[in-house]
């Protein structure tokens, strides 16, 4: 999304004839609505005399606009100080919005129908060319493929998700412009919020994504049909308070495929139906959703500190770690029972006090937590050939980087590396739980993808000693 700005008339749905010159600006401070004259509330009396009421802070469901080129749009959860006009004043007011949609006016926050673009999705999915080889055509002539195309389709709990690509462009008499754009296409059973649907259908695909490609990647363009639109009616573009701005190209896909990228997989190369694929990922991302909060945090942030980083990955790794995937006791509950008891026995035969062995009793009984460098090594052991790699070239990987995260986590505590250390580390972290992941969505063969991976390699070459120096780590 780029950033945007538009001069206009806005109102209250409620009464639209009182209207008030204004600026939309959608851009890194959010989007926000500067109008020059009180927006309301305003009261229609009995008498047809306008009344205004407040100052006040006050959150307006819905604001309608009209810009200057004549397009219609609806803001939605306008949030401002009302302002009480004063005679012979200026009365400039300052509002934030939630959402602004662009493309036509609706009075409740309820869409029907989703369309997202990320910049990396065109090269991820790999459309056919849009130049139709297959026809054979004179010598000066190029036939071009301009329709709408399905590349997969999963239906998901509350919708259908639809991978689909086509070609935008313009044309004039001396010149003809083509590009093929890539979105995923999201219709839904009932209305939803339009919160509801970036946190629970963007979201999850941006992950997966982000996730499969090992990079940063850039929500675009999202585009939202209101529930009350016509079928025909065109999608309203969104701009919400995430400006990321839209690339001049999208990036080739040999930069997904060249010999030092952290790709893992693209959707010509799953290993499994991609609309299976995609059916299992949203089933996984509920049940992952902590652990993929905390892997794709450095990803989103435009900055973040080394130390931070390296948390973000560790919890990622560390959250991965629950029933029914690993058991979560350090023994199995009747051999931890009868190990308590043997404790209490031998206290009580030494003599202990009896307030004292119930305390302890109470204690033991409730703590057979497994360690964290053994919550650690049976993560890194799922991951397969990439967890076989990271051991062997490191035996103690999991103990370093459970010592690191205590120093991390509690400054002043046990920590082992010194910056470069730390950052190599989180980097394995952070292939590990990419790894584990996919293959838990079902890609096929992902951890000998990782393994060999250049740079998966190089990192796993650098975990080398663990014991340097401290000073000067930050």
């Amino acid at each position: 999304m780029d950033a945007y700005s538009a001069e206009g008339m806005w109102w209250r749905p409620e009464a639209s004839q009182h209207r008030v010159p204004g600026t939309l600006t959608s851009d890194e401070d959010g989007v926000q609505l500067v109008v020059y004259g009180p927006l309301g509330p305003s009261i229609p009396s009995k008498d047809g005399v306008v009344r205004i009421e407040g100052s006040e802070w006050v959150t307006t469901p819905v604001v309608h606009g009209r810009t200057r080129d004549g397009a219609d749009i609806t803001l939605l959860d306008v949030e401002g100080l009302m302002s009480l006009p004063v005679p012979s004043a200026e009365v400039r007011e300052t509002h934030t919005v939630s959402v602004a949609c662009i493309g036509g006016h609706f009075d409740e926050d309820a869409f029907i129908e989703a369309r997202a673009e990320f910049d990396w999705l065109d090269a991820w999915l790999d459309p056919p060319s849009i130049v139709d080889d297959d026809v054979i055509s004179a010598r000066d002539e190029t036939v071009v493929r301009v329709g709408r195309s399905e590349l997969a389709r999963a239906e998901i709990v509350g919708g259908t998700l639809r991978l689909i690509t086509g070609v935008a462009g313009r044309e004039e008499p001396s010149a003809i412009h083509l590009d093929r754009w890539s979105a995923v296409s999201i219709d839904l059973n009932e209305p939803q919020p339009w919160q509801t649907i970036l946190d629970s259908w963007i979201r999850p695909f941006h992950d997966l994504l982000t996730i499969s490609i090992g990079r940063p990647v850039r929500l675009t363009e999202l585009r939202l049909r209101p529930a009350d639109a016509g079928a025909r009616a065109p999608l309203c573009a969104a701009r919400f308070g995430v400006v990321q701005a839209q690339p001049k190209a999208s990036p080739p896909r040999q930069a997904l495929l060249n010999y030092s990228a952290p790709t893992l997989v693209t959707r010509r190369d799953t290993g499994v139906p991609l609309d299976e694929l995609l059916r299992a990922w949203y089933e996984l991302w509920v049940r992952e959703r902590e652990a993929i909060m905390h892997l794709l945090a450095p990803f989103h942030a435009s900055f973040m500190y080394g130390q931070h980083k390296f948390g973000a990955a560790f919890q990622a790794v560390e959250a991965l770690h629950h029933k029914p995937r690993f058991t979560g006791g350090e023994m199995d509950r009747r051999a931890h029972q009868e190990r308590v008891a043997a404790i209490v026995r031998a206290a009580q035969a030494a003599g202990v006090e009896a307030d004292t062995v119930a305390w302890a009793k109470r204690v033991l009984r409730s703590r057979n937590d497994k360690p964290l460098t053994q919550k650690i090594e049976d993560v890194v052991r799922s991951a397969g050939a990439c967890g076989d790699a990271v051991l062997n070239a490191a035996p103690a990987f999991p103990s370093t980087v459970a010592g690191e995260r205590a120093g991390v986590s509690h400054p002043g505590g046990g920590r082992s590396l010194d910056r470069a250390g730390r950052y190599w580390h989180g980097e394995v972290l952070t292939w590990i739980a990419r790894t584990v992941l996919l293959a838990a969505a079902g890609v096929n063969d992902v951890d000998r993808r990782t393994v060999a991976r250049a740079a998966f390699q190089h990192a796993v070459e650098q975990l080398g000693p663990t014991t340097e120096s401290l000073s000067g780590s930050a």
